[in-house]
């Protein structure tokens, strides 16, 4: 998943999409896991694995429902004025600023 996730930030052009899940991963989901793999552990590990399960099932949606498209709805996601773009686009950017503020708040909770 985080592989499918990740390949965003790899193809084509940039557009509004591929930036917002290339923010989501790299400001957000990855320092978070960082912070599970320190070798002397997370801040808080309970509160760190509980929210990169729920990222994890967000993202994990998003993707399946991206993978599970016909080729045809595929090729919308390449036009910003599709309908199929902005809806896939407005999902990843309310779970990017929806998990943005917790981890951001769990960092600031934690001293970090």
């Amino acid at each position: 998943m985080n592989q499918t996730c990740h390949h965003f930030a790899t193809t084509g052009q940039p557009n509004e999409l591929t930036v917002n899940m290339r923010n989501l991963l790299i400001y957000t989901y990855d320092p978070l896991f960082a912070d599970l793999a320190l070798e002397e552990g997370p801040s808080d590990e309970e509160k760190a694995s509980e929210l990169l399960k729920e990222m994890n099932t967000e993202l994990l949606s998003i993707s399946k429902d991206i993978i599970d498209l016909e080729d045809k709805e595929k090729e919308k996601l390449l036009n910003p004025t599709t309908p199929k773009f902005i809806e896939i686009n407005e999902r990843v950017k309310e779970v990017a600023e929806k998990y943005s503020k917790k981890v951001d708040d769990y960092f600031r909770a934690n001293g970090k």
